[in-house]
């Protein structure tokens, strides 16, 4: 018991002993939810010194006892070169947006970060999950999607880019009397899938996983990287934005026997965090966020896990497609809010693990 206040007074002296330098950032957690600083702490007084005056400076200022969890700089580095390439949609229709929202289908290779993951016995277009595609080596998706042995299994799921109708091996589309078909889309063996160390299947926290790919991808005008917030402003946008927009592959209602064979999308509005704390019993942490419609029936579904919650944003002159969250649960009727991982709160980790 002594030793355990000991550690709670030391957490305190950490946190609020340079308030100082951690004004800027913008998501502070306890230490437990930051790998990097909590393993410091284990480590006790056999921590480098250098270590132990990076947990000294990591305290917010905000008396909370919180930490904020630094992006690690080779991850960030190799997250910010792919600014040239990424959340542009360079769609192979020659009319209209980009986007097609509402619950309707995607326009050819308008979203070319969408990742689609399936067992090697899904030659009949049966699949389980979604992700975006974040780098030439990693894919985005939930952790809850890899807990079953099956979809765990580096030999048996495959990750497909570039997809548009399962049911075809090659996508066209028609438009003026015009067919337009769109580049095959491309199987990646999967080399290893990092789930997030705090995930907790029964809180459904940091439902966040990394699945990394056998072979670098070349981008093409269908597969392409998202944009992640890498910055606090662009973070900040998850808090603001009044909607976004989710795409997937999942079931078309709660009713379906199986998932859409094309990639729909629709738009849904983001709601007080409260409402999914009441909705859900559970408390939704600002590491989360909470978005849907109370109107209508549309939001994502059963099959949509994993997938980018998203909105189009101005940035470095062009507008792009900015990754915010991504599916993590909802309601078993896929209606009204659902809750989903926030992506800026989990940038340090992401970092982290992609630099490793």
């Amino acid at each position: 018991m002594e030793l355990f206040a000991q550690k709670n007074v030391l957490l305190w002296l950490l946190a609020v002993g340079n308030l100082a330098e951690k004004e800027s950032c913008f998501y502070c957690v306890p230490i437990e939810e930051c790998g990097k600083l909590f393993g410091i702490l284990q480590q006790g007084r056999s921590a480098p010194f250098e270590d132990i005056r990076l947990l000294y400076q990591s305290g917010c200022n905000d008396y909370r006892g919180l930490f904020c969890c630094g992006n690690d700089p080779k991850g960030l580095e190799e997250l910010e070169l792919q600014r040239p390439h990424c959340g542009v949609a360079e769609s192979l229709s020659p009319v209209g947006s980009h986007y097609i929202i509402n619950g309707e289908e995607v326009k050819l290779s308008a979203r070319p970060w969408m990742a689609l993951f399936l067992t090697n016995s899904s030659a009949n277009g049966q699949h389980f999950c979604g992700g975006s595609l974040i780098t030439q080596r990693f894919v985005l998706s939930a952790a809850h999607c890899f807990t079953k042995r099956e979809y765990n299994d580096l030999n048996s799921v495959v990750v497909r880019l570039g997809e548009h109708d399962v049911r075809h091996a090659r996508d066209c589309q028609t438009y003026w009397g015009k067919e337009i078909c769109a580049p095959p889309s491309e199987d990646f063996a999967i080399k290893r899938i990092i789930s997030h160390e705090f995930f907790s299947h029964s809180s459904n926290y940091h439902d966040i996983a990394l699945v990394e790919l056998a072979s670098r991808v070349d981008y093409k005008i269908h597969i392409k990287p998202i944009c992640l917030p890498l910055d606090v402003e662009s973070q900040q946008l998850a808090e603001t934005l009044d909607t976004f927009s989710v795409a997937g592959w999942g079931k078309l209602n709660a009713y379906a026997a199986r998932g859409s064979d094309v990639l729909m999308a629709t738009d849904v509005r983001r709601s007080p965090r409260q409402m999914c704390t009441i909705k859900y019993s559970m408390w939704v942490k600002e590491s989360q966020i909470c978005a849907g419609n109370s109107a209508t029936t549309q939001d994502s579904c059963h099959g949509d896990s994993g997938g980018p919650l998203g909105s189009i944003v101005s940035y470095y002159g062009r507008l792009r497609f900015f990754q915010f969250g991504l599916v993590s649960f909802g309601s078993r009727d896929c209606q009204h809010q659902a809750v989903y991982t926030n992506v800026g709160a989990h940038l340090p980790w992401i970092t982290e693990n992609i630099a490793g």
